[in-house]
This record gives C-alpha cells, sequence and structure tokens, in this order.
C-alpha cells in the first residue's frame, strides 16, 4: 500500500480514508497503486449517493458512490484507495 505519509518499511499502521474517497469500479486498468479486488456486500440508493460496503479480504469498506457509478450486490470490484486521501491514523 501507498501512503502519502512517511511510513517505515514494515511497520504496522492504521490507515483512514473517507467513504466518498474510495472508487468503487468493476475495473480500475489504469491506476497502479493502492488496488484491492472486493466483493459488493451491500449497496442502498439515497438519491444523490449510493451507499455501500464492499469486503477485501476480511476488511469492510463502507462506500460513498454516486448513481452514475453504481453496481450491484455480490459485484467483484476492484477497490482504489488514493494515496493522497489516505490517513496514517496509528500516531
Amino acid at each position: 500500500m501507498t501512503l502519502s505519509l512517511p511510513v517505515q518499511e514494515n511497520e504496522e499502521v492504521v490507515v483512514g480514508v473517507r467513504p466518498e474517497s474510495i472508487t468503487v469500479t468493476k475495473s480500475a486498468s489504469r491506476v497502479t497503486s493502492n488496488v484491492f479486488r472486493g466483493r459488493v456486500e451491500r449497496v442502498s440508493f439515497l438519491g444523490d449517493f449510493v451507499s455501500g460496503e464492499v469486503s477485501v479480504g476480511d476488511q469492510i469498506f463502507r462506500v460513498k458512490m454516486l448513481p452514475q457509478d453504481y453496481v450491484d450486490a455480490g459485484d467483484n470490484v476492484d477497490v482504489v484507495l488514493p494515496p493522497e486521501l489516505c490517513c496514517n491514523l496509528s500516531h
């Protein structure tokens, strides 16, 4: 994983990222860092946005998507965490 903050090699960190900063797409072929394969567990259309949960391994990410980026529960997707929008919460 790439972060914009200094982290020592092999240092364990807790990473925070806002739900609206996470990109969920069926294919993130142009992105080279912080791309994880996941599965959409839940989606709820809430008017001007779609709220959802995506599992990546044993982690669940809460995401906030635009309606035009809608995916269905059960879809396999790429989850992108932009390094510049990730926070190191370990300190």
